[in-house]
């Protein structure tokens, strides 16, 4: 007895209708509406041809809407396992497309561009090589020396020893994947880096960076470990060329700061050595005028003693000896200096002379043209002269033109070079005096002409007063020519006294002007000098020096508004440029030339000589011809050229003398120690 069959599942027996359909080669009808047959038709994909010479459409859905029960075989076959979806009802979807999956792997094409930038790595180092080697004349670059060129297991750049091994069927190159165990020995011992200069060298090594290691089972895993090698290697050899670059850089950083200090130390030596220079020409300048000034005292003591030798030759035609007295001879006897009484007033005589001004207390006297009239006592006089209010807004107006192109002018100037002892205490003098000035004249730049016009005369009397200067009232732009005249009449009388100030203060003696000169120039403060009684061996003068020096400076400060103390102070820093300018020798004034040609000097004769700048230069100063370290001629300036000076030959030693060509010459002013003292000399050897 058997046991009775389980009900089959809708799956089972839409297997199981299938199956005795499919198997059947006799046409049977399937009830479509069926829950199994329709179970059978979605998991199956079954279709149907329906022939209309069987069936009518009518009948088929008579058919499909009748109810049947469909019974057939209940055996399986293979065929339901194979063609069945592992789950039923889920759909297969395929979103890759035949050319895609034909594309090349990632991995291959990941080691061909690894292989690839290594290549190219290696060939621009060779050409970098290649430069560099041609810009240093042949010489191998150390930029490559200790850098290690690095390749993946069994390298074809790595496994040949030479070039002729290449291609050469007893050497093959051995097989990375192999698992014998001598292969595997032979890849152990094969070298993984070369130095970087032999493959720079070894240039057949190039073209072998482009084939693979070889391999008897090519995966793409193969290919992507051969090209993460090769990219590590790539980038293992970029970073040791980086660090030597590295190195390099910091050694031209080094360089660099190490030539910046010694550039900073060569400015720093060249100024010390522009230093030394000037205090050694300043040094020989001083021995040269000591020169003359001892060879000029020698000749005035032969001369006295000639002239004494002379006396006792032609005029004493007896000597007589008187017996000793009794009494000492040689005691003091009461005495008494008495003062001369018979003295030119030296004001006015200084008036009547011309005196050159150095270029120093030109300067400096320019600064006084543009000090405030208000500072000096003739000139509020003169404004009273402006009786036009039209007059005095033009004075104005002019001033405040001149104030600023005085402000372009100064700012225009260079910066004053440093200096010390009496060369820095002149430019101090004049450095104060300017910044003064110039402060005071800004207030005529802020000026508004039309609002001072309707102030009235008065109004614009006290306005002008505060802000027209000297060189306002020179300048004649206000229109009246008699306060242009007087005001230009003012300032030359007062340079002219400067002037004879400065050259009575530089025939004092010149000890004691030095003496003065290194007093004066200690201290920031400039010392009253309105009574010279103050000066150092003030006393050792004679009478008429010191009456002549009083006279010129009472007569400076007395042009001076009284009780003012910036007019005080800027005339008596006149005073003091005029004492510093007599013992000062600065080396800037020295003016050097060269005789073209050989020349036989003989007086009266004209005496070309080149110098290197002419604009120094003025007609009349003297020029001295050296030999060695002796003036042997004198010469005065007549004509002036840009590169050459003509002179006329004073003075030769010995009337007739040879002169070299490249004789150095030295110009000097005519009134200088140098050239006055020459001149004294060369009088007394004719005398």
């Amino acid at each position: 007895m058997t046991a009775p069959a389980a009900p089959a599942t809708p799956a089972a027996a839409a297997r199981a209708a299938g199956s005795s359909f499919l198997a059947d080669g006799n046409t049977r009808a399937l009830n479509l509406a069926a829950t199994g047959n329709q179970s059978l038709l979605l998991n199956q994909g079954l279709t149907f041809k329906v022939d209309d010479a069987s069936a009518s459409q009518n009948a088929l859905v008579r058919e499909g809407t009748s109810a049947k029960f469909l019974s057939a075989g209940t055996s399986f076959v293979p065929t339901d396992i194979t063609n069945a979806a592992p789950l039923v009802g889920k759909a297969e979807v395929r979103t890759v497309s035949i050319a895609e999956r034909l594309e090349a792997p990632k991995a291959n094409e990941a080691k061909d561009y690894t292989t690839s930038t290594r290549y190219e790595a290696v060939r621009g180092l060779i050409a970098l090589a290649d430069t560099l080697e041609a810009e240093d004349g042949g010489d191998s670059a150390g930029l490559f020396d200790g850098v290690a060129f690095y390749g993946v297991r069994g390298d074809p750049a790595l496994f040949y020893e030479s070039e002729d091994e290449v291609n050469n069927p007893d050497r093959p190159l051995p097989i990375v994947d192999s698992t014998e165990p001598d292969d595997i020995a032979t890849l152990n011992g094969l070298r993984r880096s070369l130095p970087l200069r032999a493959v720079l060298s070894q240039r057949w090594r190039l073209p072998l960076m482009l084939q693979a290691p070889r391999r008897n089972l090519a995966d793409e895993s193969a290919y992507f470990s051969d090209g993460a090698d090769l990219s590590d290697n790539t980038v293992a050899l970029m970073r040791q060329l980086e660090g030597r670059i590295k190195l390099y850089r910091n050694a031209v950083a080094l360089s660099e700061a190490l030539l910046a200090s010694l550039r900073k130390q060569t400015v720093a030596l060249e100024q010390r050595l522009q230093a030394v220079g000037e205090d050694l020409a300043e040094a020989r300048h001083d021995v040269a005028v000591t020169r003359a000034l001892i060879a000029e005292e020698e000749a005035r003591l032969a001369a006295i003693n000639d002239r004494r030798a002379q006396i006792l030759r032609d005029h004493v035609k007896f000597v007589a000896y008187q017996r000793p007295r009794e009494a000492e001879l040689i005691s003091p006897a009461p005495m008494r200096q008495l003062d001369p009484g018979l003295l030119e007033a030296p004001v006015p005589a200084c008036l009547m002379a011309h005196q050159d001004a150095p270029d120093e207390l030109a300067d400096l006297l320019a600064v006084v043209r543009e000090a405030p009239a208000r500072w000096f006592a003739q000139l509020p006089a003169l404004l009273d002269k402006l009786d036009r209010v039209d007059l005095l807004v033009r004075s104005m107006q002019s001033a405040q033109l001149r104030s600023q192109i005085m402000n372009l002018r100064v700012a225009a100037q260079p910066a004053a070079s440093t200096a010390r002892g009496v060369a820095g205490a002149i430019l101090a003098v004049h450095g104060k005096q300017l910044a003064v000035v110039q402060q005071l004249r800004v207030a005529a730049t802020r000026i508004d002409p039309l609002a001072i016009a309707a102030l009235g005369w008065q109004g614009a009397r006290a306005e002008a007063e505060k802000v027209v200067s000297l060189g306002d009232l020179i300048d004649g732009e206000h229109g009246s020519g008699a306060v242009a005249s007087r005001a230009a009449r003012v300032f030359e009388e007062l340079s002219r006294i400067a002037a004879c100030l400065h050259e009575a203060f530089s025939e004092v003696l010149p000890s004691i002007r030095l003496d003065w000169a290194e007093r004066l120039s200690q201290f920031d403060a400039t010392p009253r000098l309105r009574n010279l009684a103050g000066l150092p061996r003030w006393g050792e003068l004679d009478y008429a020096t010191r009456r002549q020096l009083q006279a010129y400076a009472d007569w400076l400060f007395g042009q001076m508004k009284a009780g003012d103390r910036e007019a005080e102070a800027l005339i008596n820093d006149v005073v003091h440029m005029c004492l510093l300018l007599a013992s000062h020798a600065p080396v800037k004034r020295i003016i050097s030339g060269r005789l073209p040609a050989p020349v036989t000097a003989v007086p009266g004769i004209r005496l070309p000589i080149r110098v290197s700048d002419g604009l120094k230069l003025r007609v009349g100063m003297q020029a001295l011809v050296y030999q060695g370290d002796r003036v042997v001629a004198r010469a005065r300036v007549d004509d002036l050229a840009s590169s050459e000076v003509t002179t006329t030959l004073l003075h030769v030693e010995g009337q007739r003398l040879e002169l070299a060509a490249e004789s150095r010459v030295q110009f000097v002013a005519a009134d200088s120690p140098v050239a006055m003292s020459s001149a004294r000399l060369a009088s007394v050897k004719i005398r």
